[in-house]
């Protein structure tokens, strides 16, 4: 069947996705036309073709990408790959996150963002865990952007979920590298890279994105002693344009599939540093320039990386300019900020400009940053190395789903003896629980409430001792540091969640019952109120009703044994279930079928282990169902609707009991969480509520 090389691989992954034939950039007639169709080539052909030929060969130059020397074959990365779903689909996008950079007096911290199908000014996205400049290597899958190093001392590590708001959180470190200045984008679908130019041989060093960690040495370039290094990739070749000293007009390539496998690729149209990258997957671009002592340029260089030689005009930035920030959805590219510099006098821009791949020429105007920086590097969720996945319509087998959870991932917040603090485990396995990531609001004492793919902790106290109002989410597909949702109608702790359905998310705090949609950021609503007012209330539910069970409105004396239940499709008030036994904190969850609650303290006896149960579709009194293994308050439970699952509690102990609800019976031992706390807060993303129960 001949060579099978990178622009051969671009063929038949736009076959695949068009039926009508594919495109190629051999169509193109010069630099400035637009696609080209070649010969018809049916879906079913393309997908043939693309599972028994090798997308890593290269017939320009000699080096074949991917070879295994010990089998003799040529890996197939898409040979494990699904195909994506609606909800995946629904987790990736063209936004665009610019990281830092150096404003005016400083480096800064600050991460902003812009989708690049919509013109407008960019917008506040979170934090970086500190201040940096000449932002490193960042990398980044369908899920997940990690950003390696940074500056001239900076030898941290972090990550950031890129579809939802929120600080980025500490993932690793360069392994005493610390002199990591670059500008690159290099990254395939698993790895990031920093290509650190102040070593001898030059050093590109690599994190595998789906586990966090130290990172470690991939492969050295040929040219060493060459600083700000600027870079970018497909989805199998690195490249890295220009650098300082001299300046340099050298592009080099590196194999980001396997480690060791770099060469010479071609020249850039002069010698130049600190340009800003942007790739469509199969066009690089090489945007404005620094010329240290000589002023700052305009020009943007053009490659493709599927074709060793030198670069080409391609069009100009709206100014001259060095270091802005790059990004793509692999259609439209946009340069965000950087530098001018004119009769060395220095000004640091917040224009950012937006063109097409498919179309040379000049950019237009796409709106401001908040802050005007350079130096700068970003995050695209749907960049040049992930294009031929999406062309594709796939994604690397689990990416998703087992990258940091499956589909019954229970998460544990924040409580006392653990502020801040979120684990994680699987309900189907019985074992200790993992470090997940933090919440960024609460710190203790809040409720909790899941969709299928994100996990919310709502209100509690914050870390000087004050209720909150706020809803945050972290998602389950991606470790790391909580994002904003909206707030609450109440400011306050003791909040209860972990009832509702896949539309609507339910919590209580005193007499109120609070509900919003677990699928659209926003602030919540009142539902309505409980028949009897009451802190710690425990709440479950299946898609169709939610239960509230016991309680107290004041101290442990006050407490009641009322079960009141609503109608989630529905607002209002709460009617009367029936009775359990009285005490607070009579904390459950449910199966389809059944509301399951256990533990709690029954004043002046003290803490209980009775597990009662009702089935939800009828109205009565609780029965018994047997024990936890010991009597426990202050605890939280969570299910996946087949196995219930309670929490610590007791005094901030680490034990995990676990029931079947189908059947009765008292608990066994399910494994400790990995920080032993109380009054934390448990949720997961397979709970009754968002199973059918009809």
């Amino acid at each position: 069947m001949g060579v099978w090389n990178l622009r051969d691989q671009r063929r038949f992954l736009q076959g695949s996705k068009h039926r009508a034939g594919y495109f190629t950039e051999a169509s193109r007639t010069g630099d400035s036309s637009t696609w080209g169709i070649e010969a018809a080539l049916t879906k079913r052909q393309s997908n043939k073709a693309f599972t028994t030929l090798n997308p890593f060969t290269n017939n320009n130059g000699g080096i074949v990408y991917g070879f295994e020397a010990d089998t003799g074959q040529y890996p197939n990365p898409y040979s494990s790959a699904r195909t994506l779903t609606a909800a995946s689909r629904a987790n990736l996008g063209d936004r665009y996150i610019k990281l830092g950079g150096e404003a005016s007096p400083g480096a800064s911290n600050t991460m902003e963002y812009c989708q690049i199908s919509t013109t407008g000014n960019f917008a506040d996205f979170g934090d970086l865990t500190a201040a940096r400049t000449e932002g490193g290597g960042c990398g980044t899958n369908f899920v997940t952007a990690v950003l390696m190093g940074g500056g001239s001392s900076t030898d941290t590590i972090e990550f950031f979920t890129m579809a939802t708001l929120g600080n980025a959180t500490d993932f690793g470190d360069m392994q005493g590298n610390t002199a990591t200045a670059s500008l690159t984008i290099a990254s395939s679908v698993t790895r990031a890279f920093n290509v650190n130019g102040t070593a001898t041989p030059t050093d590109i060093r690599s994190v595998s994105i789906a586990s966090k960690g130290n990172a470690e040495h991939w492969s050295d370039l040929n040219t060493g002693g060459i600083r700000n290094y600027t870079g970018s990739s497909s989805s199998t070749r690195g490249v890295v344009t220009g650098g300082y000293p001299g300046p340099s007009n050298v592009i080099d390539e590196f194999s980001v599939i396997h480690q060791g496998v770099v060469a010479d690729f071609g020249n850039l149209i002069r010698a130049k540093d600190y340009c800003g990258n942007a790739s469509s997957g199969t066009r690089c671009l090489a945007m404005g320039a620094n010329q240290h002592p000589s002023d700052s340029l305009a020009e943007i260089d053009t490659f493709l990386y599927a074709t060793r030689g030198n670069a080409s005009d391609f069009g100009d930035l709206s100014s001259t300019r060095s270091s802005p920030g790059g990004g793509s959805n692999g259609v439209k590219f946009v340069a965000a900020g950087g530098m001018t510099r004119i009769s060395s006098s220095n000004a640091i821009r917040d224009t950012v400009d937006i063109g097409t791949f498919a179309s040379t020429g000049s950019v237009s105007d796409f709106g401001d940053l908040t802050v005007g920086t350079h130096y700068n590097i970003g995050a695209s969720q749907g960049g040049g190395h992930l294009q031929d996945y999406l062309a594709h319509q796939s994604v690397p087998e689990g990416l998703f789903e087992t990258q940091y959870s499956t589909s019954d991932t229970a998460l544990i917040g924040p409580g006392d003896g653990g502020h801040f603090f979120v684990d994680s485990f699987s309900i189907t396995t019985l074992g200790d629980a993992t470090d997940f990531g933090d919440c960024a609001f609460q710190y203790r004492i809040g409720g909790a409430n899941s969709s299928a793919s994100r996990g919310f902790f709502v209100g509690g106290y914050d870390n000087s001792g004050n209720g909150i109002d706020s809803i945050e989410c972290l998602a389950y597909h991606s470790k790391g540091r909580g994002a904003f949702w909206g707030d609450l109608t109440y400011s306050a702790a003791y909040n209860e969640g972990g009832a509702g359905n896949a539309s609507r998310a339910l919590t209580n705090q005193s007499v109120t019952i609070d509900y919003f949609n677990p699928a659209t950021e926003g602030n919540a609503s009142d539902f309505g109120d409980l028949s009897v007012t009451r802190g710690t209330a425990g709440l479950s539910s299946n898609d169709t009703r939610a239960l509230f069970w016991a309680g107290s409105p004041g101290s442990a004396s006050q407490m009641v044994n009322v079960v009141d239940y609503v109608t989630i499709a529905s607002t209002g008030d709460a009617s009367d279930f029936g009775d359990c036994t009285k005490c607070t904190n009579k904390i459950g969850t449910a199966s389809t079928v059944r509301s399951v609650h256990g533990g709690g303290n029954n004043y002046p006896a003290g803490n209980v282990n009775i597990i009662e149960y009702v089935t939800i579709a009828s109205t009565g009194d609780t029965t018994d169902f047997g024990d936890l293994t010991a009597a426990r308050t202050d605890h939280d439970a969570c299910s996946n609707a087949v196995r219930a699952v309670w929490v610590m509690g007791n005094g901030n102990v680490a034990t995990m009991d676990y029931v079947t609800m189908a059947s009765t019976g008292n608990a066994a031992d399910f494994g400790d969480v990995q920080r032993a706390r109380r009054n934390a807060s448990a949720t997961s993303n397979s709970h009754a509520g968002l199973r059918s129960s009809s």
